[in-house]
């Protein structure tokens, strides 16, 4: 007769466990949990950024702060926000979990220093685990 002790039963129904979770989906590694999901999981991403406005005008000196209205579309998520532009445009918060459906602001500050002049475009971004969207705000100073 053979005998398996409790630590060897647990290992292997564990590696069991794993190794059909390989063969069923992906496992997605978020940083509050471990999610399983099946390999289609991403092509429900979908999300929608609205600022509220599309034109800015600044002065020199000034700072003004805009909202964008981050959308999750798709299944519950965790996202990455930024903005690719001047180095005196700021993105707060830097990531956002939303259920599907859910919305939160995204706050866009922009403060040129003195002597900036020119036209700006500001690309503020959302990004997870399955895409990537952004939106253009043109920036005048």
């Amino acid at each position: 007769m053979i005998e398996v002790g409790f630590k060897e039963a647990l290992a292997f129904i564990l590696t069991l466990v794993a190794l059909l979770l390989t063969l069923y989906g992906c496992v997605l590694i978020s940083v509050r949990y471990i999610r399983v999901a099946r390999a289609d999981y991403c092509s429900h991403f979908s999300i929608n950024l609205e600022p509220e406005v599309r034109e800015v005008e600044l002065e020199p000196g000034r700072g003004k702060l805009v909202k964008v209205k981050l959308t999750n579309i798709g299944f519950e998520d965790e996202f990455s926000t930024g903005a690719k532009g001047p180095r005196w445009v700021v993105v707060k918060p830097e990531k956002i979990r939303l259920d599907s459906g859910e919305s939160e602001d995204i706050f866009v500050y922009m403060s040129p220093g003195f002597g900036v002049q020119g036209e700006f475009n500001v690309r503020v971004f959302a990004h997870s685990y399955c895409g990537y969207k952004e939106v253009s705000i043109r920036v005048g100073v």
